[in-house]
């Protein structure tokens, strides 16, 4: 969880020092774990672990989009987080340029609190042998 925050705050630090109205960016991160057993013994086991980021700027009524995917946030940008993040929020600024304007763009207002915590734990997983 630690990364998580370091990398949206990084993101946002880049993205405050960019001259555009507005901006938004979504990150996920999913973890995948896979085993099948016969006559008792492991038969298949797969883990795996990605996560992708994506940034939505407005700029002018200009809508641009860009984003990136990998298995790390850290091993993404080959040339250091600041170089790397800064062309993909650059990507998304160009991209807002080859656009259209539109009156009707807009974000979603901020949430004042959080989200619930979905309950999508199923406890009884916990007694599987």
């Amino acid at each position: 969880m630690k990364d998580i925050d370091e990398t949206i705050d990084r993101a946002v630090t880049i993205l405050r020092g960019k001259s555009v109205d507005g901006y938004e960016l979504y990150l996920d991160q999913s973890s995948h774990f896979h085993v099948e057993s016969k006559n008792g013994k492991v038969d298949t086991f797969q883990v795996s672990h990605s996560w992708g980021i994506a940034f939505r700027i407005l700029n002018r009524q200009h809508m641009g989009f860009s984003y990136t995917t990998g298995t790390h946030p850290a091993a993404l940008p080959q040339s250091g987080f600041s170089d790397g993040w800064e062309r993909i929020i650059e990507d998304a600024i160009s991209s807002a340029e080859a656009t259209s304007a539109d009156s009707c763009f807009d974000f979603a207002p901020v949430f004042k609190d959080p989200p619930p915590r979905l309950p999508i734990f199923d406890e009884a997983l916990e007694g599987v042998p």
